[in-house]
C-alpha cells in the first residue's frame, strides 16, 4: 500500500515538474529562440563586386537612411527612403540626384555599378538608420524661395539637407551652434537653417536648402541617452587627447568645426587611426583615432582638434 501511495505521489510531481518546466520554456521562448529584434542604427562593412549585389543588414528591418563611403578617393553618397529608388545624393558636392547607386530594402540594401559604392575589390563602410518613430526621420519638401517652416514631429538636435538638382545642391548640416554648414572646408553658410524646434525646423532663402520649386530631402535627428548625443568643445591641438562627451562607446562620430576646415566623421568599422573626410579624402591618418567609453580620442590638431576652434558632433552607438 505505501508503495502504490508513493508511486501516485510521484507521478503527480513529475506532472508538476514537467509542467513548470514548460511554463518556464514558454516564457523564456521570446529571448532564447533567435527571433529578430528590431533595431535602429548599426554599421557594416563589404568589398565591391563592379555589378549589381545585396548587402545583409541582418539587425535592421525597416530601413531609413545610409550613407556609404568607399576606401578610394571617390565621393561618399548618402541615401534616404525619400530619394527615387535607387537615386543617392553625394554629400560633399553639387551634383544632382544620381540613379543607379543604392536601394534600401528589407534587411538589405542593393548597390549597383558605380565606383561610388561598388567598385570591383574596394572596400566600403556603411552607416545604416532604421526607422525609429519620434526620434528620427527623413522627408523632403519643395523649396519656396524665401523662408518656410518644415514640420517634422522630431525634436530636432541634428539636421541634413540636399538638393536634388544640380547648382547650388551642396548638402548642408545644422546641429547646435549659430550657424549651418556644408559637408566642405567652410564657414558657416546664413540663412540656411534658421531654427531647430520640437516639432519643425526652419529655413531661410538659401538655394541649397530652399530653391524655389524645387525638391529638397532632409533628415532630422532627436538625441536618445545612451545611444546617440549632440555635442560640442574647443579644440586645443593637444596631441591624443580624449574628448568624454558620452556615457558609452560610439560607434559613428560625425565632427564639424567651425571655419574653414575639414568636416570628417569615423566609423566603428574602419582602420585603428583612421577617419574620413566627407570630400573624395577616403581615409585620413589621425583625425579621430579611437573610440573609448566616455566618447573618442582626437589628434594634434588638424581638423578634429584645431587650437581655438568650436567643433560640434554627433555620435551613434549600435541599438
Amino acid at each position: 500500500m505505501k508503495k502504490i501511495i508513493f508511486l501516485c505521489f510521484l507521478i503527480i510531481f513529475c506532472e508538476d515538474l514537467y509542467s513548470q518546466d514548460i511554463s518556464v520554456i514558454a516564457r523564456k521562448k521570446p529571448f532564447t529562440s533567435g527571433a529578430s529584434t528590431t533595431h535602429y542604427f548599426d554599421t557594416l562593412s563589404y568589398y565591391g563586386t563592379g555589378s549589381e549585389q545585396e548587402i545583409t543588414v541582418p539587425t535592421i528591418s525597416n530601413i531609413m537612411m545610409v550613407t556609404i563611403a568607399g576606401a578610394n578617393p571617390d565621393y561618399k553618397i548618402w541615401k534616404t527612403s525619400t530619394m527615387g529608388t535607387d537615386s543617392a545624393k553625394q554629400i560633399a558636392y553639387t551634383a544632382a540626384l544620381q540613379a543607379g547607386m543604392v536601394t534600401l530594402g528589407t534587411n538589405k540594401i542593393t548597390v549597383y555599378a558605380d565606383t561610388a559604392t561598388n567598385q570591383s575589390g574596394t572596400l566600403y563602410h556603411v552607416c545604416v538608420w532604421g526607422e525609429n518613430s519620434g526620434v528620427w526621420a527623413v522627408g523632403k519638401y519643395i523649396g519656396n524661395g524665401t523662408s518656410k517652416t518644415i514640420t517634422t514631429g522630431i525634436n530636432a538636435k541634428f539636421i541634413m539637407i540636399a538638393l536634388s538638382v544640380a547648382g547650388s545642391g551642396r548638402a548642408s548640416f545644422k546641429t547646435g551652434g549659430d550657424s549651418s554648414f556644408a559637408f566642405i572646408t567652410t564657414s558657416g553658410i546664413v540663412q540656411t537653417v534658421t531654427a531647430m524646434g520640437e516639432t519643425s525646423f526652419d529655413i531661410g532663402n538659401a538655394a541649397n536648402v530652399n530653391s524655389n520649386g524645387e525638391t529638397h530631402f532632409y533628415a532630422v535627428f532627436d538625441t536618445v541617452a545612451g545611444y546617440c548625443s549632440q555635442f560640442a568643445y574647443a579644440g586645443n591641438a593637444t596631441a591624443a587627447r580624449s574628448i568624454s562627451v558620452t556615457d558609452y562607446k560610439p560607434d559613428l562620430v560625425w565632427l564639424f568645426p567651425k571655419n574653414s576646415y575639414e568636416k570628417l566623421f569615423r566609423s566603428s568599422m574602419m582602420a585603428a587611426n583612421y577617419s574620413s573626410y566627407w570630400t573624395n579624402v577616403y581615409q585620413n591618418f589621425g583625425g579621430i583615432t579611437s573610440f573609448n567609453n566616455s566618447g573618442f580620442v582626437v589628434d594634434d590638431g588638424g581638423n578634429a582638434n584645431p587650437n581655438g576652434v568650436m567643433v560640434h558632433g554627433i555620435c551613434w552607438r549600435k541599438y
